[in-house]
């Protein structure tokens, strides 16, 4: 999700003159574009350091460089740090002098001038096992990274790791003297080996691959392991006199525990000696209030679906959750400088905003004149905020607000001027079910003229707790400026159970999936048919995942729709929820118990209602899927050739839930762009 600012990038009806001159967008030209990500402004404020994917080869996110531009504009932006397929994660020294970073290039043997090594006999026993070069790699499992550093005033980057592994993330301590980092255990040699005898079979639930923290000290250029016990590290921050690290831990490697099965912990720098704090925590990131009394983490809600941010008081154990009662859904806070309010951004209904947090009252104040997204971060004074700020007809740039007044740093997609680009409105409609308000984006088609109806796809997010806000809706997940380009009208809603209404609006679809979220969409494409704007005889829907879950259930439950897309969708609530990699915790979160709940479950199946499915329908999964598994799909494609209908079904091999090879991103939006032409054309 990228920021929205009321900056003078001018969102409007494309006009017939400037249509001449632009193009409708391909999907290779929306699978090209240059990502901007993770702006880091350095502790004075005077530069911002920021990454810059341009895609290229096989893998999308492989290619990225890190870019430093002046906060105040007036240099243009640069290249910084080149070399490699992956430049990452840039992370200012403390005196502002040195950035580190992760890079996948190539590692100089050590000599006097590159020293590395480990310190301590149980710091690792498998820093010897496998090679990095026998070990196949794929857009999943690219080679990995290692920390280096460069100076601000140029030259060559020097690397600080040289650890088998290598490093997925990583923290300066406070006083520049130290980083602490996660590297992921790997396999003994004595597994390797039976494993190349063919011996690599696994027992589940046993021999975890932990991800661990790791002490980094510059002087001595040695790293040594500091946590021990059986954990991985998700998330941690140093206490601001170094002396702590607070760390959100899981104890498994599941995909499931990572997000919502965690803990809170202190972890001594010196002896690696825990002391749990919270045993049950969320799945956000952690922090230090500047005079370190006061620690800042999430907390899950009872049914677990929605979390929110909570401060705690280490002295007290006090704590107090943020946002309860607020109409919108709080994303990352950062702490200002006086340690008594957090800045922080939200999406509230369709739109992103700033907002700031009393620390002690919980009191929530909007921001006026700036809006936000996921990405910012704080010069030292709190007197700069840099992030990627985005508008319907911008996909994203770097951004610098101070002393009231925002500016645009870079232009990373001049071609988007190129393009037939949608008017793009925010939206809203009571549902008949009821009356509760649902907000959602509209995007119109180039040159659209009012009175006149027009195809209309209906596209449901993910989550279900996610929610579309008035950005460029310009990714392989969320392609809909493409199709609004090529002349749909295209309704992207917010139903109940998304983001930006707050916690409860986020649980009202409690085993409710299918039930209230449907008629909140279908009022929704209603109200537009009331308005002239959709035409009834050409109507769409799709999504992705519990978009895709969507897209199954309308289809089994109506006829209104031409033609669907479900992607990645589940049919089967009964086998989706022991067979995901978010198994248990994410379905029972939604649902109860799981064992026991198979007659509700099956209620709100698609899969129990294939019998009234007339549409026509592609469907869309890859075939390494662990989040919605393709067996889903396949439910779903047999279940209707089974009664004689005629579904399409695409499977791209070694794809996850979210695509990541750019030809099977190219291919999988023009198979989906063509479905939609040839069913709602006339």
């Amino acid at each position: 999700m990228k920021v929205a600012l009321g900056l003078a990038l001018a969102v409007g009806l494309t006009t017939l003159a400037g249509a001449q001159a632009q193009h409708a967008i391909s999907p290779a030209e929306l699978m090209s574009m240059t990502n901007l990500s993770d702006p880091q402004l350095s502790p004075n404020g005077g530069m911002v350091a920021y990454v810059r994917d341009v895609p290229s080869g096989k893998c999308a996110g492989q290619n990225s460089q890190i870019w430093l531009v002046p906060s105040d504009g007036s240099v243009a932006p640069r290249a910084f740090i080149l070399g490699g397929s992956s430049n990452t994660s840039p992370e200012w020294a403390p005196d502002g002098r040195t950035i580190a970073f992760l890079s996948n290039r190539e590692l100089p043997p050590l000599s006097l001038s590159f020293r590395f090594r480990v310190a301590g006999s149980e710091s690792g026993q498998d820093l010897a096992s496998e090679t990095e070069s026998t070990r196949s790699r794929s857009c999943r499992q690219p080679q990995p990274s290692q920390i280096w550093t460069i100076s601000i005033q140029g030259g060559d980057a020097l690397p600080l790791t040289a650890i088998a592994g290598g490093v997925s993330g990583f923290r300066w301590s406070p006083d520049g003297k130290q980083i602490a980092f996660v590297r992921n255990d790997r396999p003994d040699a004595k597994t390797t080996a039976a494993r190349h005898a063919g011996n690599d079979q696994t027992v589940e639930d046993e021999h975890y691959l932990f991800s661990r923290l790791w002490i980094f000290d510059l002087e001595t250029h040695s790293a040594h392991l500091l946590t021990k016990e059986a954990g991985s590290i998700y998330s941690f921050a140093w206490s601001p006199d170094g002396s702590q690290i607070l760390a959100r831990t899981s104890p498994t490697t599941h995909y499931n525990d990572r997000w919502y099965i965690s803990k809170l912990a202190l972890i001594d720098v010196h002896t690696g000696a825990e002391k749990m704090l919270v045993a049950h925590a969320g799945g956000g990131p952690v922090s230090w209030s500047p005079d370190g009394h006061t620690i800042l983490y999430s907390m899950r809600l009872p049914h677990g679906i929605a979390e929110l941010p909570a401060v705690r008081d280490l002295a007290t154990g006090a704590t107090r959750m943020i946002g309860a009662n607020y109409p919108a859904t709080i994303g990352d806070l950062h702490w200002e400088p006086n340690g008594q309010e957090l800045l922080g951004m939200a999406i509230q209904g369709s739109s992103n905003v700033f907002l700031k947090v009393n620390a002690k009252t919980g009191a929530i104040t909007p921001v006026s004149g700036a809006a936000g997204g996921e990405e910012f971060s704080l010069s030292k004074d709190g007197r700069k905020v840099a992030f990627v700020c985005a508008t319907p007809s911008d996909p994203g740039d770097i951004c610098v607000a101070a002393n009231g007044r925002e500016q645009v740093l870079t232009k990373a997609n001049p071609q988007v001027k190129q393009w037939l680009l949608p008017n793009t409105r925010q939206i809203q409609w009571k549902s008949t079910l009821d009356g509760t308000r649902i907000y959602g984006v509209l995007l119109l088609p180039p040159g659209y003229r009012t009175g006149q109806r027009y195809p209309t796809v209906v596209w449901v997010h993910g989550g279900p707790e996610e929610a579309y806000v008035t950005d460029f809706h310009g990714s392989w997940y969320d392609w809909m400026v493409m199709l609004a380009s090529h002349g749909y009208v295209v309704l992207l809603p917010n139903p109940r159970g998304s983001d930006g209404q707050g916690p409860a609006f986020a649980d009202a679809n409690y085993q409710k999936w299918g039930d209230g979220d449907f008629q909140d969409i279908m009022d929704g494409v209603t109200q537009l048919e009331k308005q002239g704007i959709a035409d009834p005889a050409r109507l769409g829907i799709g999504g992705w995942s519990y978009g895709g879950y969507m897209t199954a259930w309308t289809i089994t439950h109506t006829d209104r729709f031409k033609v669907a897309m479900m992607g990645a969708g589940i049919s089967d609530l009964v086998s989706a929820a022991t067979t995901s990699d978010i198994a248990p915790s994410y379905w029972s979160n939604y649902w109860g118990q799981i064992v026991g709940a198979e007659d509700l479950l099956y209620r709100h199946s698609p899969e129990r209602y294939l019998a009234n499915c007339h549409t026509p329908v592609l469907i869309v999964v890859g075939g390494a899927d662990a989040r919605v598994t393709a067996a889903q799909s396949y439910e779903f494609y047999h279940g209707l050739q089974d009664l004689g209908r005629h579904p399409v079904m695409v499977v791209y091999p070694r794809e996850h839930h979210i695509f990541q090879e750019r030809p099977h991103r190219i291919d999988s939006l023009t198979r989906m762009l063509n479905w939609y032409e040839s069913h709602l054309r006339p």
